[in-house]
């Protein structure tokens, strides 16, 4: 399963499509609510997130959280990857670790 916040980069859309081919699998994608994106971009542009950190969570709630957390109801666990570099808090983040926000 992958998150399409519907902007991802051309690269990235080719990756996907290189994978479903070399692996042979389908990937679930995950789109976030379209109205929802619709009614964000139209009241406030569509790179308000670059404007304070509060809009950069408005804008990941929709993107990212919601279809994230729409997907995760029907798991019991879930791999994921983190890159330690990206961002101060995520230098100390445990290998494995419990998912308190989705209770797996």
């Amino acid at each position: 399963m992958t998150l399409d916040t519907l902007r991802l980069s051309t690269e990235t859309y080719s990756l996907s499509d290189q994978t479903k081919l070399r692996y042979n699998v389908d990937v679930e994608i995950q789109y976030p609510d379209m109205d929802a994106v619709g009614k964000m971009v139209k009241e406030k542009g569509k790179n308000f997130f670059y404007q304070g950190r509060a809009n950069r969570e408005s804008c990941c709630e929709v993107r990212k959280v919601e279809p994230l957390g729409r997907a995760l109801t029907t798991l019991n666990a879930w791999v994921t990857g983190l890159r330690r570099d990206q961002g101060m808090e995520r230098g100390s983040i445990d290998i494995v670790a419990w998912d308190a926000a989705h209770n797996n």
